[in-house]
């Protein structure tokens, strides 16, 4: 009897720890799903059209959400993949957005930015965000992995708030975050004005390590724009896709 009772008690446990984890992952997808539709609403605004704005001024798309949040540096498009977000940067906080939406409240997904140490005008910019389960902010962006879906998707939009800008895929790669001073190539300080030894070492690292040639190779001027998102390959993995502009 007593036996038996336990075996009770036990299964009562596990129902309702059972009943208790879906509930939490019910209520972070719920969560996840109510903040991509605040994005959506964004995206509306953001949306291309035919634009006369004089050169070097805000795009008129943009003068709402500028007004909104000031922190707004650009909006990242990647076609037919789920990817169309504002960019955001804190002067304040090199990761205040990680957690935080385009309103700045608390957020599961957070808000694409980018790296502290570089502007849209960088010789090498960087942009960081969540690698979200249900899709949605850099969670699609692993399918990088193979390379018909590069070719499928060889072009991304990274739009300051003057200027449309146009980007070719060249490399996508499985890497890690290194400890201060531990070996490895450190991509995230690669962000930022580089010097032209600095340059090369960057190109010919995501192309030795890219997971696929697609025959596409930098020209020596050309900016680099860097996507980045956490990966499980590894400890502290990440996995990054490289494009480099092109002039139009």
């Amino acid at each position: 009897m007593k036996k038996q009772t336990i075996r009770w008690i036990l299964l009562i446990l596990c129902a309702g720890i059972f009943c208790f984890c879906v509930f939490q992952v019910a209520r972070v997808r719920l969560r996840g799903n109510r903040e991509q539709g605040a994005f959506d609403r964004l995206t509306e605004q953001a949306a291309r059209r035919d634009d006369t704005t004089p050169a070097g001024e805000v795009l008129e798309r943009f003068h709402n959400l500028l007004a909104e949040n000031g922190d707004l540096r650009g909006w990242l498009t990647i076609p037919d993949t789920g990817i169309d977000y504002p960019v955001m940067q804190s002067e304040l906080d090199r990761e205040y957005y990680l957690h935080r939406a385009f309103d700045r409240s608390d957020s599961v997904s957070g808000t694409p930015f980018l790296d502290f140490a570089c502007t849209p005008e960088s010789d090498c910019v960087i942009v960081y965000a969540h690698n979200m389960k249900n899709g949605t902010m850099f969670g699609t962006l692993d399918r990088y992995l193979r390379q018909d879906y590069r070719d499928a998707h060889p072009t991304i939009w990274f739009d300051s708030l003057t200027e449309e800008r146009e980007y070719e895929v060249f490399a996508a790669v499985q890497t890690r975050v290194y400890g201060t001073g531990a070996p490895g190539f450190h991509y995230y300080e690669s962000a930022g004005t580089l010097t032209a030894s600095e340059r090369r070492q960057l190109v010919n690292w995501l192309l030795e390590r890219s997971v696929w040639d697609c025959g596409v190779t930098p020209e020596e001027d050309d900016q680099i724009l860097i996507l980045s998102t956490c990966s499980y390959h590894t400890q502290d993995g990440r996995f990054l896709i490289a494009a480099r502009r092109i002039e139009r």
